[in-house]
């Protein structure tokens, strides 16, 4: 699996200016949400962040030293991001393939029509 850093790295994105593929991520992530795949990374993130912020307290980790129970947070919810992060890029992916597609095939013949985004 294709590790993803960020927007540029996403072949679908890549090259569009930073507006673009704004709001071509938040069209894939509104798609998105009708697959299990993406609700499941969401509730893995959470997990994540809520095992980062509650086991340090839970398990006596770190007693009395706050900054190391935050950094431990912090590791435990930006790990859990990351990997939800890729998982949600993997399903979104061909919603952004249709959409670039759409807006190249526009941007070829443009004629002076309007865009009408394709159904999902």
């Amino acid at each position: 699996m294709k590790i993803y850093w960020g927007a540029n790295s996403i072949p679908e994105l890549k090259g569009l200016p930073k507006a673009e593929q704004r709001r071509l991520w938040f069209i894939g992530l509104r798609a998105g949400l009708r697959k299990p795949r993406v609700w499941a990374a969401y509730a893995l993130m959470i997990t994540a962040i809520m095992v980062g912020v509650a086991l340090p307290s839970i398990l006596e980790l770190f007693p009395g030293n706050l900054a190391l129970a935050a950094l431990w947070g912090g590791l435990w919810g930006g790990l859990g991001s990351f990997i939800a992060n890729q998982i949600i890029i993997a399903a979104i992916r061909p919603v952004l393939a249709l959409h670039r597609a759409a807006l190249e095939a526009r941007s070829r013949a443009d004629d002076g029509s309007y865009y009408v985004p394709p159904a999902i």
